[in-house]
């Protein structure tokens, strides 16, 4: 699935360190893409706010900084 960065409104990120990315949503937000929804998601607010997201990879349902990019990475599955 292809993950298009959107902005998402109402949402905000209350935290992110090199291990993880807390994230206050609105209820009508998915965490993520999916077949058949067409509304926002974190995913997309993610990339949208600067954080790279990986969907490929070593199994992870942290975020994390990699120290050689300047963006955050979101690992989503």
């Amino acid at each position: 699935m292809v993950v298009i960065p959107e902005a998402v409104e109402g949402m905000r990120i209350v935290h992110d360190d090199n291990d993880i990315v807390v994230v206050d949503k609105p209820a009508y937000v998915a965490a993520h893409p999916s077949v058949g929804w067409h509304g926002p998601n974190v995913v997309s607010g993610l990339a949208a706010a600067g954080y790279r997201i990986s969907t490929s990879g070593a199994r992870s349902a942290k975020a994390s900084c990699n120290d050689s990019m300047s963006a955050p990475v979101a690992s989503w599955w």
